[in-house]
């Protein structure tokens, strides 16, 4: 930490964060902490990230050392006799320590931090005349990535059984935690299980009813308490084991965890429940509409576009984030449409196509003189 400066209220925030969930339960609030210079301080930055459960973590650098001191570079003009070229120089040189030290962030902030405060009188900031600097920073930033994309290098976050873990503590220092331990009782929408434990209530991901499963809080959702699945105890004769390889990390599937039959069953509850809410009654012999293969079934697709290292690709949203996820293969989408997103990322490369937001995939159907009708 700098002298004369004070660590957040890590405590404070996340309960004002809680306080403002409660009180603005439509709005989707998220939780996030800017890191200045955390490779000069491994300690303070590995404390604040074991704080709490955190949903965006920037990474910037404010200073450099100088004359054996630090010095912000808000306050390079006001130094005088000061190199301002090779200071800036230098904030580059260290902005790329601190993406190559390994340190846990996700977001590189204001990379043109020294812009701000620019000389007064000196030519003016041209990005080309430390474009060196800053490509070396960008491809260290690009080689970060996880191969799975984005999300952050750097990051512990994989559970063993391929989910991918927010920012989330272990114990406090100096205390202990004991692990959350639920069993829920009934479904929620979303694919997420209810859970009560003292009278609060938990909406648990990656659980199904009647399970003992240990758990970790990953913040509120529209006022409930929000935990996910880290250890299954006592499992659900239901359970099966997910085929999707991005499952738990994508946020497209909820339930892949259950058996097709049973995922029919917990859907057509929470149908039921929510009729009651509205003192409506499903008839008791309301079918439940199924396929008989779940899977290749769509014909239609919407994919995010992301830029990495190797160029374009095309994913969904990570769960409960902004953030994108680049797949290969989705299940649940016609072959054709998994087949083409490889030779569109390829072309959109080729192209150099910049600004790529998504794609649309739709397979037309096609017809034949045996499958067109009569005149």
């Amino acid at each position: 930490m700098h002298e004369g400066q004070h660590s957040v209220d890590l405590d404070g925030y996340f309960d004002s964060i809680e306080r403002c969930r409660a009180k603005f339960s439509g709005l989707r609030i998220l939780t996030g902490i800017e890191l200045g210079e955390p490779h000069w301080f491994p300690d303070e930055a590995a404390a604040v990230l074991a704080a709490g459960p955190l949903d965006q973590v920037l990474g910037s650098i404010h200073c450099i050392r100088l004359d054996g001191g630090m010095l912000d570079a808000s306050q390079f003009r006001k130094k005088e006799d000061i190199d301002f070229p090779a200071a800036v120089r230098e904030y580059f040189r260290e902005l790329l320590a601190m993406v190559d030290s390994g340190q846990a962030f996700e977001t590189l902030a204001h990379l043109d931090y020294p812009k701000r405060y620019w000389l007064d009188g000196a030519a003016p900031y041209e990005e080309k005349d430390y474009e060196a600097e800053i490509r070396a920073i960008l491809r260290a930033a690009a080689q970060r990535r996880p191969p799975a994309g984005q999300g952050g290098g750097g990051f512990p976050d994989r559970h063993p059984d391929g989910r991918i873990r927010r920012l989330q503590a272990g114990a406090r220092p100096g205390l202990a935690v004991a692990p959350l331990i639920l069993k829920p009782t009934s479904p929620a929408h979303g694919g997420a299980a209810v859970a009560r434990e003292d009278g609060k209530v938990w909406l648990v991901s990656y659980a199904l009813p009647g399970e003992v499963v240990e758990a970790e809080p990953r913040g509120r959702q529209g006022g409930v308490a929000v935990a996910a699945t880290t250890r299954v105890i006592e499992p659900s004769p239901h359970r099966a084991p997910a085929p999707c390889p991005y499952f738990g990390a994508c946020g497209g599937c909820q339930l892949q965890h259950a058996e097709y039959a049973y995922q029919l069953e917990l859907k057509k509850q929470v149908v039921e429940e929510a009729w009651a809410r509205a003192d409506l009654r499903l008839p008791p012999d309301t079918p439940v509409l199924g396929m008989d293969e779940p899977w290749r079934y769509r014909i239609r697709g919407e994919f995010e576009a992301v830029a990495g290292a190797e160029g374009w690709r095309f994913g969904f949203h990570r769960m409960r984030s902004h953030f994108v996820l680049p797949i290969d293969t989705c299940l649940i989408h016609d072959l054709r449409i998994e087949h083409a997103l490889p030779a569109f990322a390829q072309a959109a490369n080729e192209m150099h196509i910049e600004g790529l937001q998504n794609l649309l995939l739709t397979v037309a159907s096609i017809s034949t003189p045996e499958s067109a009708p009569s005149r």
